[in-house]
């Protein structure tokens, strides 16, 4: 076989010898791919050989295979090539850049039209050499799983594609290359599965003390499940959930139910899976390149002198438990301009109604008589509106929604999660001129995680996990050889297009050249690759 950039010419042939063998057999030649496949049937009684000529267009984009395969079922030779037509890559328009302050909001718009992406966007200083990669997410998924095995800068092949490059990825799949294919599985009539499809977590519970009644049991509500409420009859003795979805920091809490009250399940639970999966591999590896020269980088490094009459401590070990409401409290509040104060049981126990529990804030004065709630902010000094009218407390919320006090009258603490209050007014519009207090509902009830529920929990074994967050790297410079060769200006890692089809996002000021190495997937399977090298305005 070979390979050109529109055609692939094959010839399929044998000797007399051979043919004479064979010559009342039909061999077939089975050209297939990920998205289906097509047979020419061959007979050698009149001819040694059957030569093809391909039009590469009409081919799908990527790996192909060709297989030719006796009449017993048994495959005689195979033949991997790569079209390079109409390949599912695209890249991004040049980004449009806009400087406020010490930050810039980069816009990009992908060159394919597209309905959704998911990319991730490094930016590094442009001379930077952190980045060489022998793979990119085109080589990855194209090329490295048909390859046996490893390959030097296999994204070469998918850069500046000649006929040089063609020819080198013809030949790399001729001694490297491999099919996934078990064809004697795919003749075999009796292939059955041996392992069902996993479908998210699944767990069974059994009564420890079965009471020969019918019986309720909730499950509590969660970070990532809903509350669920399970029925039991009389005549069963055990519940399974299925398609489960759990956290991996989250506790499963199951109550039995019993009149109003809500006791502790009494259960024995089994989990599915209950073990991660042992992945071992022998996949080989790239050694990386060792460069002769280095950067010689100094620094000067702190010295610490021990003497005769010095004395090493041994460690020291301070243990704290974590207050979960303040830490809500600080996290709730990292992107707010006012003070967060999370609702617990003890406050609705002791306060009972919205307004009651404002008046125990500082600086606010509340009042609910007349059906209404009116607030007074004791610092504002009812400070005058853009339009010319004087309110006469903060402006309040409910789920960030505006609404004057009449709505607030002896509202109850149990429908509230959390109250923002801002008495200054910061970040606000022109209806806060005398401050804002924002009130956020709850959507599971309280009682749930106060002392007045005890419910059976378990851990859950295997779980998922949630994603992390990338914090950016601190440097002493940010202009230095260092910098520029190791350094790190940002990351985003999961950008989609926004209402314009386009991708934004801020970065803090490079003071250095630097440059945005995009890579991503559509949901239609197009690829997304691409490095763009922005100068610094001096």
């Amino acid at each position: 076989a070979k390979t050109t950039q529109d055609e692939l010419r094959l010839l399929v042939e044998t000797n007399r010898e051979s043919a004479n063998i064979f010559r009342d057999k039909s061999f077939s030649l089975i050209l297939h791919t990920l998205k289906g496949s097509k047979v020419f049937n061959l007979n050698f009684e009149k001819y040694l050989s059957f030569p093809f000529l391909f039009n590469l267009k009409e081919f799908t984009p990527g790996m192909n295979i060709l297989t030719l395969i006796d009449p017993d079922k048994k495959v005689i030779a195979e033949r991997i090539f790569f079209n390079y037509n109409n390949l599912p890559i695209t890249t991004f328009s040049s980004p449009k850049i806009k400087a406020s302050l010490d930050s810039l909001e980069i816009q990009m718009k992908p060159k394919m039209a597209l309905d959704s992406i998911k990319v991730s966007v490094s930016v590094l200083p442009k001379n930077s050499i952190a980045n060489q990669h022998k793979h990119s997410i085109t080589s990855y998924l194209l090329l490295q799983p048909y390859i046996r095995g490893v390959v030097q800068q296999a994204d070469w092949y998918f850069n500046a594609v000649d006929k040089h490059k063609i020819q080198e990825l013809d030949k790399l799949l001729i001694t490297q290359g491999w099919s996934a294919y078990d064809w004697g599985s795919i003749f075999n009539s009796d292939f059955e599965i041996r392992y069902k499809s996993e479908n998210l977590l699944e767990f069974e519970a059994t009564l420890n003390k079965p009471t020969g009644e019918n019986q309720e049991f909730l499950i509590h509500a969660s970070n990532s499940s809903s509350p669920q409420v399970v029925n039991i009859p009389a005549n069963k003795k055990s519940f399974i959930i299925n398609n489960f979805f759990h956290f991996e920091d989250d506790e499963l809490a199951i109550s039995k139910m019993q009149g109003n009250q809500l006791l502790p399940a009494n259960l024995y639970v089994r989990f599915s899976p209950n073990t991660y999966p042992d992945f071992k591999t022998n996949a080989p590896f790239v050694q990386p390149k060792v460069e002769k020269t280095s950067l010689n980088y100094t620094q000067d490094q702190p010295q610490v002198l021990f003497g005769k009459d010095r004395e090493v401590l041994d460690e020291v070990v301070l243990v704290k438990r974590v207050d979960k409401v303040k830490e809500r409290e600080r996290k709730l509040g990292a992107e707010k301009w006012g003070r967060v104060s999370v609702i617990n049981y003890d406050d609705i126990t002791l306060f009972q109604t919205l307004g009651r529990y404002l008046d125990s804030k500082p600086g606010i004065r509340a009042n609910e008589n007349g059906g209404g709630l009116s607030v007074v902010n004791l610092s504002a000094s009812n400070r005058v509106r853009p339009d010319g009218n004087t309110p006469q407390g903060p402006q309040l919320y409910l789920d960030d929604v505006p609404l004057d006090g009449s709505f607030f009258g002896f509202y109850s603490l149990d429908n509230v999660d959390y109250v923002e209050i801002n008495l200054r007014g910061f970040g606000g519009s022109f209806l806060d001129v005398n401050g804002s207090i924002k009130i956020y509902s709850r959507f599971t009830s309280v009682f749930e995680s106060s002392k007045t529920v005890n419910p059976q929990k378990f851990n859950y074994p295997v779980a998922f996990s949630q994603q992390k967050q990338y914090y950016i790297p601190k440097f002493e410079s940010y202009t230095s050889d260092f910098y520029q060769n190791y350094g790190v200006v940002d990351w985003k890692p999961l950008l989609k297009l926004n209402a314009a089809g386009e991708i934004s996002f801020k970065i803090k000021k490079p003071q250095v050249d630097y440059q945005l190495i995009i890579q991503g997937i559509s949901s239609n399977g197009t690829l997304i690759q691409d490095v763009q090298q922005i100068n610094v305005e001096k």
